[in-house]
């Protein structure tokens, strides 16, 4: 199963209520802001509504709070989802993180409630890379502080997981990936049937070759974030890097994540500013030279083609879904296609 089902109803829309935020949030303040005296005033803002359902919302609560001698505005970000428990996860992943040496590099959890399927925490203050690229005004900061990126990333890959917390974290391995394949091809098929036939030869020809070079991961399973990319990674300070969004996290192949971050590059400096292309090849030899520490093995290579071709499928299924606009959608998913079947190509020549 793709995500771990919520078994009850959940109106997701009494989060949006003024009153019942007041109320849910005045006896807790304390309990969230250490020093914290009372709430003052509060007022709700919706980052995101996913396709206008109330099933998958992002809120953001601002927060002004009396505490001794001041009043300060606290920014509570929440996340809601009525069908499958992502937000649980978020948040055992942040709580695990705290006690593990990331306090000030991950979004500060305040509270998981379950009766709304809800996650609450406190936001992560800094620079959004992915702004940046969308400016595209300095793209320095984005190479100079990639070494940090890595740095984040191969601790996170090698934080011991005790036995006893592994079971907060979902675990992947093919089970979820042939899920994860299957959720893309029916994406492309109900959303962009013309390009379905292509989807669907390249999801069957690089399982096949998967299997046929005996790719398949089978080193320990580690703490990976599974959603790798520049929207995702803050700058809060020169060389001091935090990454958000943990709702996806699993324990699974680390090589997901390098992947999962080449291929995001790639594609946004492609969408944002393909005049860029030097400085988007350092960041990626920059990344991968701080991440691997050394010359990567054959096997390396190879798993890493497949799971860059594997990206690239994901996106397509995705922006097949998000994409209203027929002429975008059409020449993104050629692209994306394109770049795909591109890593299953190298995929195939690696000695």
């Amino acid at each position: 199963m793709l995500f771990e089902p919520v078994n009850k109803k959940i109106n997701a829309k009494k989060a949006l209520d003024i009153n019942w935020a007041r109320d849910f949030f005045s006896p807790r303040i304390k309990k969230y802001f250490p020093g914290a005296q009372k709430l003052l005033n509060l007022d709700i803002k919706i980052n995101r509504n996913f396709r206008g359902k109330f099933r998958n919302i992002s809120l953001q609560y601002n927060l002004d709070i009396a505490f001794k001698n001041k009043k300060k505005t606290k920014i509570v970000r929440a996340k809601i989802n009525s069908l499958h428990l992502c937000p649980k996860r978020h948040y055992q992943s942040l709580c695990f993180l705290e006690e593990n040496g990331f306090t000030g590099l991950v979004s500060h959890p305040l509270d998981y409630i379950s009766s709304l399927n809800m996650i609450l925490y406190e936001n992560l203050e800094g620079i959004n890379f992915q702004n940046m690229l969308e400016e595209h005004k300095n793209l320095n900061p984005l190479l100079t502080n990639t070494p940090a990126i890595a740095n984040f990333l191969y601790k996170l890959h090698h934080l011991p997981i005790p036995p006893k917390s592994r079971n907060l974290f979902r675990k992947g391995g093919e089970y979820l990936e042939l899920s994860s394949r299957r959720h893309w091809a029916f994406l492309v098929r109900k959303c962009a049937p013309e390009f379905y036939p292509q989807m669907r030869y390249l999801l069957d020809e690089l399982w096949q070759e998967k299997k046929k070079q005996g790719i398949s991961y089978k080193g320990p399973l580690v703490l990976i974030h599974r959603d790798f990319h520049w929207g995702n990674i803050i700058l809060i300070e020169q060389g001091k890097i935090g990454v958000i969004d943990f709702g996806d996290s699993c324990l699974d192949d680390p090589l997901i994540d390098v992947a999962s971050f080449i291929v995001q590059t790639e594609s946004m400096f492609r969408y944002y500013c393909p005049s860029k292309e030097r400085i988007k090849n350092k960041i990626i030899d920059s990344f991968c030279e701080n991440y691997f520490q050394k010359n990567i093995s054959d096997l390396e290579k190879k798993r890493l083609f497949y799971l860059k071709s594997n990206k690239y499928l994901q996106i397509a299924a995705i922006h097949a879904f998000i994409e209203p606009n027929p002429q975008y959608k059409s020449q993104g998913l050629k692209i994306l296609l394109e770049k795909a079947e591109e890593s299953l190509n190298n995929l195939k020549i690696v000695l």
